[in-house]
């Protein structure tokens, strides 16, 4: 590797500062101090010019099949940054209905293959991708937009466009302060896939359910640098021996199985399957069995994200108290904490309509007063409120146990997202997913 010790302060020392020969580790200190203290490095402008293109770049699907596997390959040539799913559904009939969020529904997991990867990203699903964007959009009026950009709610209404559009929650791609991916430093292109359920998870009504999708496309942000000379890639490429370390918050879909709750009792569920990483923390949610998959000639109308409140939750690591919060409001307050906090947003569910026929009502509601968010990092992991290697527990192979009171007597399900300190590592253009 080439002695940079007595190099004049020019671009290539600076741009050495940047990587290592080490592959990185998530439990080697770093050199961060604070960042409340400006120095020459983050108190001037940046060392290249970049600008910042909004929706140049389009992947058409080539199947728009209901249940389809849709895979997108995003071009290794440039930086890429958010990622937007943008669907179309036919109109519906007057005996149809659309939930509020819908595409959220529709969308059965997520994953993504870095370039030439060793390592591929768990799958993520239905809720991850909600507890991941409600967490992320830091006020109530940003949640209850991102709900209405992702699919209004149709009653029957022919005249309504069905169009929905969602951020997908990739390392480079999310509301909070992430850095978008240099993809040149990559051999070969990245793989977004996703897997959609059948329409009859979210076509409420008594008549046919369309097939198809009219469109289903994905519009990716992207930087360019100015002189690309300037970049790492080129350096990278010419050094094969460097590591290039790109931190980000990996996150792991849990479901329960369901379970059959009396009213005001307590319930005791274990939470499983954890990595063998640092946890950063854990989003929950509860949903009546009866709300996904509705009973045919008792109600009509799929209602999939009716997150009902647990009342009196505490959570325990190893018999150890680690989240107690009795009543149902002390758990919100919890929510509120940080910069990046869940906030309630405007939501609204379909009425019981037994026949499937027109007219169809629903009615406002509250729509984070469901969820329970249990930090154990103190930087709003959560939200991904910084880009950071994070030093927190690892609860390998141990479950985590909690209890709960739910309102009234029915079977639930509890879903829960996991995330974890993690790095994508690149060297040689070949990338690995870092989890230690």
């Amino acid at each position: 590797m080439e002695d940079i010790s007595n190099m004049s302060d020019g671009p290539l020392k600076r741009q050495m500062g940047y990587l290592s020969n080490k592959k990185p580790n998530t439990q080697t200190q770093g050199s961060l101090l604070n960042l409340e203290y400006p120095n020459e490095q983050n108190s001037v402008v940046a060392l290249v010019e970049q600008s910042t293109l909004h929706g140049r770049y389009i992947l058409s699907s080539t199947t728009n099949n209901s249940g389809a596997n849709v895979q997108f390959s995003l071009a290794n040539s440039s930086f890429i940054d958010k990622c937007y799913l943008r669907v179309k559904l036919p109109p519906c009939t007057v005996n149809q209905t659309l939930p509020r969020g819908w595409l959220y529904a529709m969308i059965n997991s997520l994953n993504f293959i870095v370039g030439s990867s060793s390592s591929a990203a768990s799958q993520i699903d239905t809720d991850t991708l909600v507890h991941i964007a409600m967490c992320e959009s830091k006020t109530e009026e940003k949640s209850s937009f991102l709900w209405e950009m992702a699919g209004s709610e149709n009653l029957g209404n022919p005249a309504q466009v069905n169009e929905a559009v969602v951020l997908l929650p990739l390392p480079w791609s999310s509301f909070g302060d992430n850095f978008a991916l240099d993809a040149s430093m990559l051999n070969n292109t990245i793989i977004i896939k996703v897997n959609f359920k059948s329409f009859s998870t979210v076509y409420g009504g008594s008549d046919p359910i369309p097939n198809a999708f009219l469109s289903c496309d994905l519009n990716v942000n992207q930087h360019e640098l100015t002189d690309k000379s300037l970049g790492l890639s080129p350096l990278m490429f010419k050094q094969p021996e460097l590591y290039f370390a790109y931190p980000y918050t990996v996150k792991q879909s849990y479901s329960t199985s369901t379970f059959a709750a009396t009213a005001g009792q307590i319930n005791s569920q274990n939470l499983q399957s954890f990595a063998s990483s640092d946890l950063l923390g854990i989003i929950m949610t509860c949903q009546r069995e009866s709300d996904l998959n509705p009973t045919v000639g008792v109600n009509s109308v799929i209602n999939p994200f009716n997150y009902i409140e647990m009342e009196d939750f505490e959570l325990t690591i190893g018999g150890q108290i680690y989240y107690s919060a009795p009543g149902l409001r002390l758990s919100k307050m919890y929510n509120m904490e940080g910069r990046d906090g869940i906030f309630d947003f405007q939501q609204s569910f379909i009425n019981t309509n037994a026949t499937g026929i027109a007219p169809f009502t629903s009615r406002p509601t509250r729509g984070g007063a469901g969820f329970i968010v249990f930090r154990i990092s103190a930087h709003d992991s959560c939200a991904y409120g910084g880009q950071m290697l994070q030093n927190t527990p690892r609860f390998t192979n141990q479950s985590i146990t909690i209890k709960f009171r739910l309102p009234e007597t029915t079977t639930y399900v509890i879903k829960a997202t996991y995330l974890y300190t993690g790095a994508l590592s690149i060297k040689n253009g070949i990338s690995e997913i870092i989890q230690s």
